[in-house]
C-alpha cells in the first residue's frame, strides 16, 4: 500500500519505485488486481465516509458537479467566434475552463 501511494504522490513510474519498497513489477502487480476487484473504490468509499461522519455532515454524497467534456467546450467556444475550426484550438478568456 505505501509502495503504490508513493507512486501516487511523486508522479514516478512503477519502475522507478524507490528501492525502500518491493520490485516494482510486485507492487504494480498488486495494484492492477486490487484495481480489477474494486479495491481501490471500495477504500476510498471508506474514507470518504469516515471523514464526511467526523466532520458532522452526512456519510454519503447527497450532490456531484458534472462537467461538460472538454471537447464540447470547444466547440461551444469554436461556434460563438464564428472559428472556422470544429473545436476552437485558440485560447478563450471567455472559456470556464484553462487551457
Amino acid at each position: 500500500m505505501d509502495a503504490i501511494l508513493y507512486v501516487v504522490r511523486t508522479g514516478c513510474s512503477w519502475r522507478q519505485l524507490s528501492a525502500d519498497f518491493p520490485p516494482w513489477q510486485t507492487v504494480y502487480w498488486n495494484f492492477v488486481r486490487w484495481e480489477d476487484q474494486d479495491v481501490t473504490q471500495q477504500i476510498m468509499d471508506v474514507l470518504r465516509r469516515r471523514v464526511r461522519g467526523r466532520a458532522g455532515r452526512d456519510p454519503e454524497l447527497s450532490a456531484a458537479i458534472i462537467r461538460p467534456a472538454a471537447g464540447e467546450v470547444q466547440r461551444r467556444c469554436a461556434k460563438e467566434r464564428n472559428c472556422p475550426l470544429t473545436a476552437c484550438s485558440l485560447p478563450c478568456a471567455r472559456s470556464p475552463w484553462p487551457r
